[in-house]
């Protein structure tokens, strides 16, 4: 038997957030990518994440979802380091994991909050189709906010961020999924990251993220989304040194939102750190 633990990931006063599976290996379990695989999609979470600890500072992490691996997995980083410390396997203090998106820093606050390491900024100049990407989200062009192009941004994970200019407007959202997996392909992304522009941007900010291509079509709280979104908000309002950024996601319904943290360190206008963080609960244990 297997057991795996339930995390939600980015809870607001423990409630909403996004579900992932943990499997905690030991030292000497070496999983095949098959069986990976196989658990998560059996499992059905967004992602599942495999965590390994290699020494007292470092530990290795892989993530899966239904239908592929991915190199990294905001929420899935939280659930795993906020188990462990539940279980009393950590304390609050400084960390590193090694995940396909590179070695990444990790700090576990004495509040219980995560903030994890994110990939420095990449923007891509793909000029996508706006009209077929509007069309996709049930949307007219005339939804989504002049001046500030929809863009794909990654900071370990590519995605397409569109800005829509209210919140009426992401909440009443018809995405087409199956639109959604053909442009996601196409561009070689992750999926949307939808976000709701207001003229004096107060926090905090409102989206939603569908990921069909993978095997996720509306994912509640994400980080790598929200690190990209965030350094995308930097670069667009023209931002200088440090930022922080406070993101609802999901719909309205608290069973279903979750709040992300993203803290920018910056020198001048240039990031130099991306810092995504959040708390989780755990759920309950299964054995599969």
């Amino acid at each position: 038997m297997n057991k795996v633990y339930e995390v939600s990931s980015f809870t607001i006063q423990g409630q909403g957030g996004n579900l992932a599976g943990v499997k905690i290996l030991k030292e000497e379990e070496t999983p095949s990518d098959s069986f990976m695989q196989q658990l998560s999609q059996k499992l059905n979470y967004s992602e599942t994440v495999f965590v390994k600890r290699l020494n007292q500072e470092v530990f290795q992490l892989r993530y899966f979802t239904p239908l592929a691996e991915v190199p990294l997995c905001g929420h899935a980083t939280i659930a795993a380091f906020s188990l462990l410390k539940q279980l009393n396997q950590l304390e609050a203090g400084n960390y590193f994991i090694e995940t396909k998106a590179g070695r990444l820093a990790l700090q576990i606050l004495d509040d219980a909050t995560i903030y994890m390491e994110q990939s420095l900024p990449i923007f891509y100049s793909e000029q996508p189709d706006m009209r077929g990407i509007a069309e996709s989200l049930g949307l007219e062009s005339g939804d989504i906010v002049s001046g500030f192009p929809i863009e794909i941004v990654s900071t370990g994970l590519k995605d397409l961020i569109i800005p829509v200019k209210n919140t009426a407007i992401l909440h009443n959202l018809v995405p087409d999924f199956d639109a959604i997996s053909t442009i996601s392909k196409k561009l070689a992304i992750i999926g949307y990251h939808v976000f709701a522009a207001n003229e004096d941007w107060q926090q905090p900010i409102q989206c939603r993220n569908f990921a069909p291509f993978v095997g996720i079509d509306e994912e509640y709280a994400t980080g790598t989304s929200n690190g990209a979104l965030a350094c995308y908000l930097f670069k667009k309002n023209q931002r200088k040194g440090n930022q922080k950024y406070n993101f609802l996601q999901g719909r309205q319904s608290k069973k279903q939102q979750g709040q992300i943290l993203v803290e920018l360190k910056a020198a001048e206008n240039r990031i130099r750190h991306v810092y995504v963080g959040g708390k989780a609960v755990l759920k309950r244990t299964l054995s599969i």
